[in-house]
């Protein structure tokens, strides 16, 4: 499997037929390497920021910026179709959801999904969720890049709750002890006497076992800094690096942010099950409408030989 194949598992669930995968592979081929390209994914046609899923799965080609077909340069031209499969340009540069900034944090035990957490010199940003190694010793999911804010990181590591911006007296609460960078997913270990569970905070939601997104899914996380949050599920694919993950965006008429400095981390859990289903890791706020990115929430635990708690 290549590096950004779509996971069976997902192709499986969304009913992606073996055109529209193999078109999506032809698209990673064929742009990935692009410097104007920021993501190849199979999703639902946006027309004006809203879905449209008449044409059905559509590989979409997600670019810094969309320009008339008139000022394009007829080498970075998408076609309509890619081996007959419709296609789709979405604009949008997703970049690290920040850590950091908006209101502090108080101290919560049992930490929960939604947590203020971060490095001991760090900033803030949001705890993922509750896990076993394959040791079966418990750790705290999170964004790989929390765990290594600021550059300098070493195995042992000290992580604190609520992160540094939050309290001028964090507990330490977990010691790092490695990361996927391509799903930007870490872990540390829980240190002694501090208890966890997968409860998330605000909704007091029971987060359930890991399981793929599905186009078009009402998914809710809870950020650091704008609380409870919901979007739609709209891609599914690589995007900026980040593989195997989807896009979201909010739901429609909803003026609230769907991220802002801090939320980095957060898990998103299905709005109906509380399945868990993504890893918050990036997002584009200027985009329209603004989206989200997070990685496979089901990928990072197999990947990472992880046992949801």
């Amino acid at each position: 499997m290549s590096r950004d194949a779509m996971p069976r598992e997902a192709a499986r669930d969304n009913g992606f037929g073996r055109d529209v995968l193999r078109a999506y592979n032809a698209a990673v081929r064929r742009y990935g390497r692009e410097l104007w390209v920021t993501g190849i994914s199979v999703g639902i046609r946006e027309v004006a920021g809203r879905a449209d899923a008449s044409a059905g799965p559509v590989i979409a080609i997600h670019v810094r910026r969309k320009d008339p077909d008139s000022r394009v340069p007829a080498k970075r031209r998408i076609p309509p179709t890619i081996l007959g499969v419709p296609t789709d340009v979405v604009e949008g540069t997703y970049a690290h959801s920040s850590n950091g900034h908006g209101p502090s944090a108080l101290p919560v035990f049992p930490l929960r999904p939604g947590s203020s957490y971060a490095r001991h010199n760090g900033t803030a940003a949001t705890l993922a969720a509750v896990v076993r190694d394959n040791k079966g010793t418990l750790c705290l999911l999170s964004a790989a890049h929390t765990l290594r804010e600021g550059g300098k990181f070493k195995k042992g590591d000290l992580m604190v709750h609520p992160g540094p911006l939050d309290s001028q007296q964090p507990a330490g609460v977990s010691r790092y002890e490695t990361v996927h960078l391509g799903m930007d997913a870490g872990i540390a270990k829980l240190e002694p006497g501090i208890q966890a569970l997968n409860r998330a905070l605000l909704t007091n939601q029971l987060i359930h076992t890991p399981e793929m997104p599905l186009i078009g899914d009402i998914l809710e996380k809870v950020g650091r800094t704008t609380g409870i949050t919901q979007a739609e599920v709209r891609n599914i694919g690589t995007f900026s690096g980040f593989h195997p993950a989807m896009r979201l965006v909010p739901l429609p008429g909803d003026p609230n942010p769907i991220s802002d400095q801090g939320d980095s981390g957060s898990t998103w859990y299905d709005a109906v099950t509380s399945a868990a289903k993504g890893l918050h890791v990036a997002v584009d706020p200027h985009a329209t409408p603004p989206a989200a990115i997070a990685t496979l929430m089901p990928e990072i635990i197999r990947r990472m030989k992880l046992t949801w708690e």
